[in-house]
């Protein structure tokens, strides 16, 4: 129906004709339209290489949808590479510290972030190798012998981080320190009480006072000052320094009357997205896979969790399709899909360098009744029917290690298959949410998590810092659901590799392959029920079976010296990106 083009040398004055592109993609979106209204054939508008610098999120609405079945498509033009940055450039360093070669540079009012990028590699925020030491706790915080830490600057920055639990890595905010005495920010600090507890702290995060390695640096939010501790002999001149500072690079926020839809995007790269929630005085306390407990009030009432903000994130949006795209540099998740998002496929794409989850599906809550993640009053809200396909995911979770490479919650159809997914702090891919609450979900006719497939994925080098989880990970029951044909290998931290945990049910784990790991399976209490485990092949001896009713382990094949049958050698040619959908008997 319609082409248009989109340069960073543009003018949003321009035509948008491919002689007279505009400058911005929000400008593109705007001509879109006023044109969609009654679409004859696709929309295209093509993005000519180069980086989009953003100041805001790029927001589309219902309005902004596709229309009569086609498409509006943001491509990049071909043969070309077109970079969403929702970061800036920080210049004008100066020497700060001579004997220590630590620099410094001013920073924009309000930015404010948790990473900064050194010549494309991610720097080391200034934190200690210990934990404070010889300390008392009390109520409000800590006694400490080291009067030292009183003279530290901006002590309401400071964090702690704690693994208090073998799934977790915790961090609170300090509020300020008196003498011997340290006050923990609120409600962070009670919330970390009474979650999952003060225990395991692991080091100091955030203080000027901590950069003592080179590539730390110390981000002074009351004078806007960013410092830098160079490498000995180096100076920072010829370095680019790059932050975050906006969250959001694509936000989708249709209404379940109205969702965005029929939207596609290809060859684009996004990159530098921000996440500054762990920053407040709420720090990043959650029960379990970053899903954070935002308030007090979720220990009596329960309440939904907040979780990490996501570079592309899709709101009641449908008919979504991301493909051939990158995400990198990413503060938070990659790409989330929640509140009525159905049919959005995210294909042939790489997430790298990424703080937490490459993708998440669906929601997760403390809450159960009508009108919560578990029992939606609306079924139109329910997250359905979205597919992760032939997508490359490693070196994500980097900074919140708790989140998995793909992360789904309470999810209807699901399709997680052929992806490469490596070089994780946890688990590969976690669903479902709920633990045993069978007797509550029933009430309301259980919760959305059903029909999901996890199929022809190739995970390994994963539980490479925290323990209990594993290469597929499942929580609560998900009737006509599906674990096949997935090849999982080099696990380091307990448990198993296919994970069925607290309440899952109504499984079908078949035709896997699991070698290299402390357990190729992990069923171990009996809230777990109706689960069919069968035909699957490893070389591990080792698996925990103590299921509840209904559940067999049947026609498994233990193999030794690396004689895999010719099923097994099938499965693992055709795990992963570009294999073949395989069907064994």
């Amino acid at each position: 129906q319609a082409v248009f083009y989109v340069s960073p040398k543009g003018d949003d004055n321009n035509t948008g004709k491919k002689e007279s592109p505009f400058k911005t993609i929000a400008k593109a979106l705007s001509v879109v339209r006023s044109i969609n209204s009654n679409m004859k054939g696709n929309i295209i508008v093509y993005l000519r290489g180069g980086t989009y610098q953003l100041t805001d999120s790029i927001k589309f609405e219902g309005a902004d949808s596709g229309t009569n079945r086609y498409n509006v498509v943001y491509a990049a033009y071909p043969g070309e590479k077109p970079v969403i940055s929702g970061g800036k450039t920080i210049t004008g360093w100066t020497l700060h510290d001579k004997g220590k070669n630590i620099y410094k540079a001013k920073v924009g009012a309000g930015d404010n972030f948790r990473q900064i990028y050194v010549n494309g590699t991610k720097a080391v925020r200034a934190r200690s190798d210990v934990p404070l030491r010889n300390t008392s706790k009390t109520e409000t915080g800590y006694r400490i012998k080291d009067k030292s830490m009183a003279q530290w600057r901006n002590q309401g920055e400071i964090e702690l981080v704690y693994r208090n639990k073998p799934w977790t890595l915790c961090r609170a905010r300090v509020s300020n320190i008196s003498g011997t005495s340290i006050t923990m920010a609120e409600p962070g600090w009670t919330i970390l009480k009474k979650s999952t507890g003060t225990t395991g702290m692991q080091y100091i995060e955030n203080a000027y006072e901590l950069m003592d390695q080179a590539g730390e640096w110390y981000l002074d939010n009351s004078a806007r000052v960013l410092y830098y501790k160079q490498h000995p002999g180096t100076t920072m001149s010829g370095v680019v320094v790059e932050v975050p500072v906006v969250e959001k690079l694509i936000d989708m926020a249709g209404t379940l009357g109205n969702p965005v839809h029929n939207i596609k995007f290809e060859g684009i790269t996004f990159i530098l997205s921000n996440w500054t929630r762990p920053s407040s005085n709420k720090g990043h306390v959650y029960w379990q896979a970053n899903e954070a407990i935002d308030n007090l009030s979720e220990f009596t009432t329960g309440a939904p969790y907040s979780f990490p903000t996501a570079a592309f994130s899709m709101s009641t949006s449908q008919n979504i399709v991301i493909e051939n795209c990158t995400f990198t540099k990413l503060g938070g998740s990659g790409v989330s899909m929640i509140k009525g998002s159905r049919n959005n496929t995210v294909s042939r794409s790489t997430f790298s360098n990424i703080m937490e989850s490459a993708v998440r599906i669906g929601e997760a809550s403390c809450q159960y009744g009508k009108g919560t993640a578990a029992h939606p009053a609306d079924i139109r809200a329910i997250v359905k029917d979205n597919v992760v396909a032939h997508c490359i995911i490693h070196d994500v979770c980097i900074d919140y290690p708790a989140g998995a490479g793909i992360f789904c919650g309470y999810t209807d159809g699901s399709v997680i298959k052929h992806n490469d997914i490596y070089n994780l702090p946890y688990t590969g891919i976690s669903i479902g949410w709920g633990w045993g609450f069978d007797r509550i979900d029933n009430q309301f006719g259980g919760t959305p998590a059903r029909n999901n497939k996890i199929q022809y994925n190739k995970i390994h080098n994963f539980m490479n810092v925290l323990n209990d989880g594993g290469g597929i990970y499942t929580l609560g029951a998900q009737p006509n659901s599906v674990i096949s044909y997935n090849y999982i290998y080099d696990q380091h931290g307990e448990y198993g590799s296919i994970y069925n945990d607290e309440g899952s049910a109504f499984f079908i784990d078949e035709f896997n392959v699991v070698d290299k790991s402390p357990r190729w399976l992990h069923i171990w209490t009996t809230s777990i029920h109706d689960i069919t485990v069968r035909n699957n092949f490893t070389s591990v001896p080792t698996n925990t079976w103590k299921p509840g009713k209904n559940c067999s382990l049947e026609n498994n094949t233990i193999v030794e010296g690396g004689n895999w049958p010719a099923q097994a050698r099938t499965i693992m040619e055709n795990a992963g990106p570009g294999g073949q959908d395989i069907i064994l008997e």
